[in-house]
């Protein structure tokens, strides 16, 4: 991963593992009450943050790129949790035609509200390909922003 968002990605990781400390503390039934609600919170914010990471490494290829043949695709599968589906549709539109989806992607058996999208990044398409990884690292900032601000609201 680059180190333009390691700060951010720190940042939501030691949120997490607090979190993931206090949940372990719970003794009493009012408190199981609140560490369900705890594994309940850590399970989104871990979500935000699952995605945040994959966009980096996807990010992370095409910056190295755009150093060299900028006339590769990149093709992977995305996980994409529902709770940042709307961030996928972001990144779709910031990619301006040069991100394909490739067939209509499945719902994830083994995770809640998830789903598997093959997508087809065709970097040589991309207007500014500098401007995407810039638009790209901001937007997962706020990934790992927004995974820090659902732990906070415990």
């Amino acid at each position: 991963m680059s180190s333009k968002n390691t700060r951010a990605r720190d940042s939501f990781m030691i949120a997490l593992e607090r979190g993931s400390r206090m949940q372990g503390q719970s003794a009493t039934n009012n408190a199981v009450a609140r560490g369900l609600k705890a594994i309940g919170t850590s399970l989104i914010a871990s979500q935000f943050g699952l995605f945040a990471d994959q966009l980096a490494a996807l990010t992370d290829k095409v910056e190295v790129l755009l150093k060299g043949d900028k006339n590769v695709s990149i093709k992977c599968e995305l996980v994409v949790p529902g709770v940042t589906f709307d961030t996928f549709g972001t990144v779709f539109l910031k990619a301006d035609g040069a991100m394909v989806v490739d067939g209509i992607g499945s719902k994830d058996k083994k995770q809640l509200d998830t789903y598997r999208i093959p997508v087809v990044l065709d970097v040589a398409v991309l207007k500014d390909p500098a401007v995407f990884v810039s638009e790209m690292r901001v937007l997962i900032d706020k990934l790992y922003a927004a995974g820090e601000r659902s732990l906070a609201s415990k």
